[in-house]
């Protein structure tokens, strides 16, 4: 099916601190997060924004001893009604800890259109290149090809998720083109996809690794791969948490991030991107 129309999404980069941090005032921060969603919708609205997509942590659920499944639901259907109130469609993630696995931090990752089906990503597969081993790639691109929860569909566009340290999931040589780890001749047919959004926490290391792979996951004609994170422990916000590539060229620079919708207090950027 062809879409009659472009498709405007919005990228979005916010400040912040991982809900990881010692001392953390759960509180405030919790508050924090919701005016600045909620600011973004507003911004978004304006800008006619059809699809935002948020980075990880996006709104925080207490981890306390006793919050249940119920918890998380009432966070995401908190951003439900900022999408159903605005019409604009939504990625984004509620950062809680899971009873079943102890104190460990995990985020729940929710796709969200109107009159379209709530997809539910539960577990990261890996954070890091060291994780990235043979079977854990195998069953990530298996999930990217065939899985509900991994291809989602909003406003007529095909959505691959993949979620922070993930996109290791392409290793990259000293000297040449990334591809898949494990399978240098693999033809990655699993990228048909028209965006592949790479949804982080906070900002990566080896920025000219990300690079060699975000060109390679977008550079089928016409194809998109967007990448967005927080900026944590003071930065500013700026290139690294905001990438766009599509058919392998870069179309996101420092220059037109500085002129992106902004907060007047600088704590969130909504950057359009038309598909």
């Amino acid at each position: 099916m062809v879409r009659k129309k472009k498709v405007r999404l919005g990228l979005v980069a916010m400040t912040g601190i991982s809900p990881e941090t010692k001392g953390v005032r759960w509180g405030t921060e919790r508050k924090s997060r919701r005016i600045a969603v909620d600011a973004i919708f507003i911004a978004a609205k304006k800008k006619k924004i059809d699809v935002l997509l948020f980075p990880g942590w996006t709104v925080w659920v207490k981890p306390d001893a006793t919050h249940s499944v119920a918890a998380v639901w009432h966070e995401v259907e908190w951003m439900v009604r900022r999408c159903d109130k605005n019409k604009i469609a939504a990625i984004f993630q509620v950062s809680h800890k899971d009873e079943a696995i102890g104190a460990k931090l995990t985020s729940t990752t929710i796709a969200y259109g109107k009159s379209e089906p709530i997809h539910v990503y539960v577990q990261q597969l890996f954070t890091r290149s060291g994780d990235a081993r043979p079977l854990a790639v195998e069953a990530l691109v298996k999930l990217l090809y065939t899985d509900e929860n991994r291809r989602v569909t909003l406003k007529g566009i095909d959505i691959a998720l993949v979620i922070c340290g993930e996109n290791n999931l392409l290793t990259v040589p000293n000297k040449g083109r990334a591809y898949l780890r494990g399978k240098p001749n693999d033809s990655m047919q699993w990228r048909d996809y028209d965006v592949l959004f790479n949804l982080a926490h906070t900002r990566m290391g080896e920025q000219g690794k990300l690079v060699n792979r975000f060109k390679v996951l977008s550079s089928k004609n016409k194809q998109h791969c967007l990448h967005c994170t927080n900026a944590t422990d003071g930065d500013a916000i700026g290139k690294a948490h905001l990438y766009g590539y599509c058919h392998g060229r870069k179309e996101i620079d420092d220059k037109s991030i500085k002129a992106a919708t902004w907060a007047d207090d600088k704590t969130w950027c909504i950057y359009p991107i038309e598909v």
